[in-house]
């Protein structure tokens, strides 16, 4: 239907008036929206607050969560602090928080902290905590915290231990985990051999007398099927100390893992592979892969109540020692392999 116009501006409505101006428009470009806007200015900036307002209140919710749920505690020592470093344990304790989407806090006690220290430090932490992950040496803490706390659970890491907190394990709410030796030594067979056909020799494993007892077997086969499945064809020498390493052996790449330090200080210019929870900018320059399986590395997969024996986690240290494709090799052994700043 046409519509004139000059009839309606006639009857009253002028040029200028919001009605008239919209008749204006009719014929060309049908439309109310400036009609709208300038009848309900109020109603549509309340609409546009309401939608800002409604962004925020969602951004925040997750943060409202994250904070209101009960936190996971991770009791430690002053020394384990200073040995790991303050801000790579921050940095470990942030990534597991982010990952389990609920903070994890640290129990640090003094070295010499009795049990009643302990159980004081984690109720002043938390009350009502999701879980409380005890290392090893804090098993007796950790058996009096449950009986206390029964309905709380209780993790244990018993690291390359497995069986010390066994006498416990029957409780309900108690965790038990270890570190997955098998997985820890194949990996480092296999960056090992990487670091040993670069420099065509031998390879010296040094493990713990008491480890080597424990689950030296379980250790051996692993690591030389890492070596193996790499593909060179170094031989593999076990010790249990440094004074069983005859000096007649050429060796190219060694593994340290509680036992033969000694090696550090009397021999330079070899690749190291060294199991510790040690910072890595306190390593001497020969260790280029730290391997490390402390409460820090573990409390993440732990909390997840997953799996009874958790991997370690590997870190490069010292790369302007490495070489560039000896390097890239390194980075692919395995999906915990990292770049320690």
């Amino acid at each position: 239907m046409k519509i004139n116009r000059k009839i309606l501006l006639i009857r009253g409505f002028s040029k200028t008036s919001v009605f008239g101006k919209a008749a204006l428009n009719l014929t060309e470009k049908p439309t109310f929206k400036p009609v709208f806007q300038k009848l309900f200015p109020k109603l549509t900036e309340f609409w546009k607050r309401l939608i800002i307002i409604a962004i925020i209140f969602a951004l925040l919710i997750p943060l409202i969560i994250y904070l209101a749920r009960a936190p996971v505690l991770l009791v430690t020592e002053q020394s384990f602090v200073n040995l790991y470093g303050h801000d790579r344990l921050k940095k470990e304790i942030n990534r597991a928080s982010f990952s389990l989407f609920r903070q994890v806090k640290i129990v640090e006690v003094a070295n010499d902290a009795g049990d009643d220290i302990v159980q004081f430090a984690v109720s002043d932490i938390s009350v009502k905590p999701f879980c409380v992950l005890f290392p090893r040496r804090f098993t007796r803490s950790a058996y009096l915290y449950g009986a206390q706390n029964p309905d709380i659970r209780i993790i244990m890491l018993e690291g390359r231990y497995p069986g010390v907190s066994s006498v416990n394990s029957g409780r309900e709410n108690f965790y038990i985990f270890n570190t997955d030796i098998e997985y820890d030594f194949y990996n480092t067979g296999l960056a090992a051999a990487i670091f040993a056909d670069n420099m065509n020799g031998n390879i010296a494993v040094f493990i713990e007398p008491e480890q080597y007892l424990i689950y030296g077997s379980i250790a051996r086969e692993a690591f030389l099927k890492g070596v193996n499945n790499q593909g060179g064809k170094p031989e593999t020498y076990f010790y249990t100390g440094f004074s069983d390493l005859p000096e007649t052996v050429e060796i190219s790449c060694v593994v340290i893992a509680g036992a033969g330090l000694e090696f550090l200080d009397k021999k330079q210019g070899i690749p190291v592979i060294l199991f510790t929870w040690l910072d890595p900018s306190l390593v001497p320059d020969d260790v280029v892969l730290i391997v490390d399986d402390s409460p820090a590395a573990q409390v993440k997969k732990a909390a997840t109540f997953s799996a009874g024996s958790i991997q370690s986690k590997f870190y490069i240290v010292n790369r302007s020692k490495i070489e560039g494709k000896v390097l890239q090799k390194i980075k692919k052994i395995g999906k915990n392999t990292e770049i320690s700043p």
